[in-house]
Order: structure tokens, then sequence, then C-alpha cells
């Protein structure tokens, strides 16, 4: 009778992973071009400007204010772009509220949804921005949502924010 050799597994379990690996590279370019945020970045009053070297003046195609929740009308975006974000927990006052915002856009019929800011407004915590690149130019909307921190319902309807689409201009 054979004896079973493990080693004789060995290059079969490789070929089976490098097939997987593979599979999973091919879901990474799908998933870049569904626009997934290579980046959050958020800063309050007292923190310093990121170091990275940028060549070129970030400039603001798309500008929506308001206070709750609200949806956006629609705007384009091009294939590189960042979402800025700003709040006032004076607006509510003076209490942290939590923001998400959802992006969503439809690319060959078929709808995306992603959370492109997430975070708890309050003091040092006031504004910020989510990177988006290697995609496709897309036309876009936007639901903010807003919910009190505090008590952890959906009564922030006084609490402010801002959003801005903006574009690398050389």
């Amino acid at each position: 009778m054979d004896q079973f050799d493990p080693n004789s597994i060995q290059p079969r379990t490789s070929a089976l992973i490098g097939a997987w690996l593979m599979a999973s590279c091919a879901l990474c370019s799908v998933l870049t071009l569904t626009r997934i945020a290579r980046a959050t970045y958020q800063r309050g009053p007292e923190t310093p400007t990121p170091t990275a070297t940028v060549v070129g003046q970030w400039v603001t195609i798309w500008s929506q204010s308001g206070q709750g929740d609200a949806n956006s009308a629609a705007f384009s975006v091009p294939s590189h772009w960042r979402l800025v974000w700003t709040c006032d927990p004076a607006s509510f006052q003076g209490q942290p509220y939590y923001v998400q915002v959802d992006l969503e856009w439809q690319h060959d019929g078929t709808p995306y949804r992603i959370s492109a800011v997430n975070t708890t407004c309050q003091a040092g915590a006031t504004s910020g921005y989510t990177d988006f690149g290697a995609g496709a130019s897309a036309t876009i909307s936007a639901r903010i949502w807003l919910l009190n921190a505090t008590a952890g319902r959906r009564d922030a309807s006084t609490a402010t924010w801002t959003l801005q689409a903006q574009v690398l201009k050389p």
C-alpha cells in the first residue's frame, strides 16, 4: 500500500492559492473602478496640514451646505477628485454629532453606494476630506445623515454641514 506523502500536496495547494490570489487581484481592479476611497483625512483646527507634496491647486467644482439630514442634487466628477467636509458643533448647542455621507452613482446600469465620511463632529474634529482616484468619471449624489452622538437618535436637525467636490488643477 502506498504511504501518504504530505509533501505531494504542496504543489497543488500552492497552485490553488496562486489562482485565488490572481482572482483577488482582478477583484481589486474592479473595486478600484467602483471608486473605493483611497484615503480619508480628518483634521481639526490644531492639526498640522499633511506633508504630501501636491502639484497644482484644489478647485471646488460643486458645493452644498445645510442642516440635518439631506440629499444632494446629482453632480459630475472626473476620475480623480476629493470630497471635503466641514461641520460645526456650535450649531448643535456645542454637543458632538455623528456625520455620515454616503455617495451613490450608477455605472453600466449598476447602482453603487459607499460611505465617504463617517465621523463625529466635535471640538478638534470639524473638517476633513476623502480622496477618490483611479476610477472613471461619474455623476454622483450624496446622502447626508446626522445623529445625536449623546442620545444616539436622529434629532440633530439643527446641526450644520458643508460638502465640496474638488479637483486638482495643475
